[in-house]
């Protein structure tokens, strides 16, 4: 129960961290715009702003959820690990760097940028 119960709230949380990580920078980029570029004509809803965080989101955490493989036998529900989960390249290039990229420095150089350019 504990190995189904993980599986499906790991992608889920993940998906709600980068959400909330890339909807400060939406938010940023919001206050840079009509801050810096106040002329600069474009419809500032909502949903110009969720949407794409929501698309990486989603896009970013879809491998998360196809590390386990899930089936019955003799009634019994089943997890394995899939087997691109235990190759040496998706650890260090999934797991390590990209989400060192994604999750850290993208997201913190945006905001300095943003940031500083409001301060400036």
């Amino acid at each position: 129960f504990n190995k189904l119960v993980g599986s499906f709230a790991y992608p889920f949380l993940n998906i709600g961290l980068l959400g909330s990580i890339y909807m400060t920078v939406a938010i940023s980029l919001e206050r840079y715009l009509g801050i810096c570029h106040p002329s600069f004509k474009f419809r500032r809803e909502a949903w110009v702003f969720i949407l794409p965080v929501l698309i990486i989101s989603l896009g970013f955490n879809f491998p998360k959820f196809r590390k386990r493989r899930f089936f019955f036998v003799n009634g019994t529900l089943v997890v394995e690990d899939q087997e691109f989960r235990s190759q040496e390249s998706y650890k260090h290039a999934y797991n390590l760097w990209a989400n060192i990229i994604v999750i850290t420095v993208i997201p913190l150089s945006l905001l300095m940028f943003l940031n500083v350019s409001i301060i400036a």
